[in-house]
């Protein structure tokens, strides 16, 4: 069977890119024989439509299944319609989610696990390493990670850093209270302010 895996670089040890859509890399993986390839993700910089283009490239190239992070529902619509496979959820190097994938303990994803658009917003140029509009967790006044974390600084105190359950559907859950040093320091998305009243809230 033919994988893909998103990836930050070109190597097994690679960390899996969080984004399908804007991947830096897709690395395609023979589970039978364990011979691989890489290729660069040409829809990285895209303006719109990195999802769509992404999904029909694998579908492409042959792979039965998706190992990523997360994947919008344009991307997740058209790898289902070309009977791709779709695994979300996924954390650690290339080679440990390979290694999962084929020992079977994946559960494949029931649908997207973000909105749309999810991956357009500022963001690393990871195969440069230099920044794209992202700001540093001193920087941020008000503004959330992908990685579940928030910033509020106009908030009361114990709503100031906090830590997120991202469900599907991109829906933000069970706020917990951490400190400063416990965000991740890079990578964050400003915005105007936060509905502290809204459960349901999602982030763009």
């Amino acid at each position: 069977m033919r994988i893909a895996v998103t990836s930050t670089g070109k190597e097994p040890e690679s960390e899996v890119d969080q984004r399908f859509g804007r991947a830096a890399y897709f690395v395609i993986v023979d589970t039978e024989t364990m011979d691989c390839s890489v290729f660069e993700n040409d829809s990285l910089v895209a303006g719109s439509g990195a999802g769509i283009s992404s999904a029909r490239a694998i579908a492409g190239a042959g792979v039965q299944s998706v190992l990523t992070g997360n994947c919008g529902p344009d991307a997740e619509r058209v790898l289902r319609s070309a009977g791709v496979r779709l695994y979300t959820g996924l954390t650690g190097t290339v080679a440990e989610v390979v290694d999962l994938f084929r020992k079977g303990t994946l559960k494949e994803a029931e649908g997207p696990s973000v909105e749309a658009h999810f991956g357009a917003g500022p963001s690393r140029n990871r195969r440069s390493g230099l920044m794209e509009q992202t700001c540093t967790a001193e920087q941020i006044n008000i503004g959330f990670h992908p990685d579940g974390y928030r910033i509020d600084r106009t908030a009361l105190p114990m709503k100031r850093y906090t830590q997120w359950q991202i469900l599907p559907g991109n829906h933000w859950r069970n706020p917990k209270p951490v400190c400063f040093d416990a965000l991740p320091r890079e990578g964050w998305f400003a915005k105007d302010k936060f509905d502290w009243d809204e459960p349901a809230a999602s982030e763009d």
